[in-house]
């Protein structure tokens, strides 16, 4: 092994070899193209698609293998490769990209469909707690400040609903290019959406110095 191949072997794959190391013990599970260079000076040509963990990083690459030939020997292994591992990294950022696109709709038709009979709920509760002092008074109810304390927590509940479909809606728009915000209603929006994972695992405090204004995109 030279200088050279020993650094591309580093590089590439993650580890450090020396003379006499039997690659194939060495190399990380998946890493070609060591596992079928005994196929290719057995004569064949071998084309590999590859991915491997490369100390902290995955790392991947093409690899093709041909035989070299004198005559009717094969003398050794020509080896031709490509490092993918960036291209693989674009491929899932843009599949990652498409899954967030994807969520967005559904998101702005769910957040429809929930508005609906949301209005409903709201506009009922909204009528019941106006409606119950008077009721109150004309029967004989035990403890009716329990019932109004249990369309309070509806109403609030309701509310909560509310802006968690707004919230969405908003997360889901591509029409804000341009459009001036106040930071603090943006982060407000995204604490709520992201509460239900926040509170399994942190305290969240937000502290708001002064009003911040910037342009949404």
């Amino acid at each position: 092994l030279n200088d050279a191949l020993k650094e591309a072997v580093r590089q590439v794959y993650g580890v450090d070899v020396s003379v006499g190391d039997a690659l194939d013990a060495r190399l990380p599970d998946g890493a070609p193209p060591i596992r079928a260079m005994r196929r290719a000076l057995a004569g064949e040509s071998i084309d590999l698609d590859g991915s491997w963990q490369a100390g902290n990083a995955q790392r991947s690459a093409e690899v093709h293998l041909t035989p070299i030939r004198s005559g009717s020997l094969i003398t050794g292994v020509a080896i031709f490769g490509r490092d993918t591992s960036r291209q693989r990294e674009l491929e899932a950022s843009l599949r990652r990209a498409d899954r967030l696109a994807t969520v967005g709709t559904l998101a702005t038709g769910v957040a429809h469909e929930i508005n609906n009979p949301l209005a409903y709920v709201t506009t009922n509760v909204d009528w019941l707690r106006d409606e119950l002092p008077r009721l109150v008074r004309q029967c004989t109810v035990d403890h009716p400040e329990e019932y109004l304390k249990v369309l309070d927590e509806t109403a609030e509940g309701v509310a909560r609903v509310q802006r968690i479909v707004s919230d969405l809606r908003n997360f889901a728009r591509d029409d804000v290019e341009g459009v001036e915000c106040d930071v603090r209603e943006v982060v407000a929006s995204t604490v709520n959406l992201a509460m239900s994972r926040i509170r399994r695992s942190a305290a969240l405090t937000v502290e708001h110095t002064r009003p911040y204004h910037a342009a949404a995109s």
